[in-house]
């Protein structure tokens, strides 16, 4: 294989699409020199639709783009799955020279039984983002509808199949990439003959996750908070009972803290400012940030997962907030000292908080910037 010509091949559209998968590979076309073909699924015109537009904002990767058609996660459908991933595949001319990257689990299972039937021989590696077993289980206790209950037992037993046929699988072409070392741990505990090699890549913070003094200043001025003030970012995004936004915004505010609340949730509280911005611009608050909210409920989903967010609060070196339910935060704050631990929010005291933004700066970027987990997955490749 040429260790420079990479298919990486998506399912779907995800709300951290960009994020996550277009910066990867603009950061591999335009800094490696690395040859990119984006195998890109969709399930209807709609989707197909709202990929487009993301991916026309990286010119890089629309000269060799495949579609393919996806369909929905149940056994009835996955025939039709794996023809139509053969069928992308096949269309690659020279494929055998390529490393395959495939983001899921569950694609990652056809890709490798479509590419066995096809008998290509390249290697894989398989990301797991998540463990959806999991997340099934946790959608089937709290769905209160018959029809949809039923729907997710069905799914719960065809991903239950095909978990059991991968995971037990001798195929020495797969390496497996966990966003945590919980979920590689999980897969170790319920599949211990799995025999892949297991691997850790976080979330990415992309570059333009890059802290900008003026970027700083200009937010500030704008919002009317003083260049002195100390301010936090909390950026929940809904309203669940188990995040206590306004608790927190007001222990922070309490201790002097201004509040940029990025919701579409209002917190009517003095030096608290609520607003919604688009992604591109969410690197230019966050340096006008000092300090950083991670709340988030117990549950495994959570505890095994790895939040843009954390990524992206700590590539810009904001001092962490977090309530000890996400592992790779707590393993991180733990480390570096970037934070703080709590398991209730009236433990929360900024008395500890300290200027020392390079030196979280440098972490932050050494844990999770695009340039640091891309070159981890280069050498992932090379293996």
């Amino acid at each position: 294989m040429n260790k420079n010509s990479l298919v990486y091949i998506s399912s779907g559209d995800v709300s951290v699409y960009e994020s996550q998968v277009l910066e990867l590979l603009r950061y591999y076309v335009r800094r490696k020199s690395i040859h990119v073909i984006l195998v890109q699924g969709y399930s209807s015109s709609k989707e197909k639709t709202r990929l487009e537009k993301k991916i026309s904002n990286y010119p890089e990767l629309l000269s060799d783009m495949i579609w393919y058609r996806t369909y929905p996660a149940y056994l009835f459908f996955e025939p039709l799955h794996l023809f139509s991933i053969k069928k992308a595949l096949s269309s690659i001319a020279t494929i055998d020279q390529y490393t395959i990257h495939v983001r899921s689990e569950f694609c990652g299972y056809l890709v490798q039984k479509a590419s066995s039937q096809i008998k290509l021989s390249n290697r894989i590696v398989v990301d797991i983002r998540g463990v959806v077993l999991e997340e099934l289980y946790y959608k089937l206790a709290s769905n209160k509808s018959k029809i949809r209950r039923f729907l997710i037992f069905r799914q719960i037993k065809y991903w239950k199949k095909f978990y059991d046929y991968f995971f037990s699988r001798k195929d020495s072409r797969l390496i497996i990439s966990s966003v945590s070392s919980e979920i590689n741990c999980y897969i170790k505990k319920k599949y211990p003959s799995c025999a892949y090699p297991l691997m850790v890549h976080p979330n990415i913070a992309g570059e333009q996750f890059i802290y900008n003094e003026g970027a700083r200043n200009k937010i500030r001025e704008t919002l009317g908070i003083p260049l002195d003030a100390r301010v936090a970012i909390c950026a929940t995004g809904s309203n669940a009972s188990w995040q206590k936004d306004e608790e927190t915004i007001e222990t922070l505010i309490k201790q002097g803290i201004y509040v940029i609340n990025l919701s579409k949730h209002t917190v009517n509280i003095p030096r608290c400012i609520t607003m919604v911005i688009p992604f591109t611009q969410m690197p230019s608050y966050l340096s006008a940030a000092d300090i950083a909210v991670l709340w988030r409920e117990e549950n495994f989903i959570n505890w095994s997962a790895s939040p843009s967010k954390l990524s992206e609060f700590a590539a810009m070196g904001l001092w962490i907030i977090h309530n000890k339910h996400v592992a790779n935060a707590v393993e991180y704050i733990r480390s570096t000292g970037a934070g703080i631990l709590v398991d209730t929010i009236e433990e929360i005291q900024t008395d500890s908080y300290n200027n020392n933004r390079e030196s979280r700066l440098i972490s932050g970027q050494q844990h999770f910037s695009v340039q640091a987990i891309a070159e981890s997955y280069i050498s992932t490749y090379n293996k």
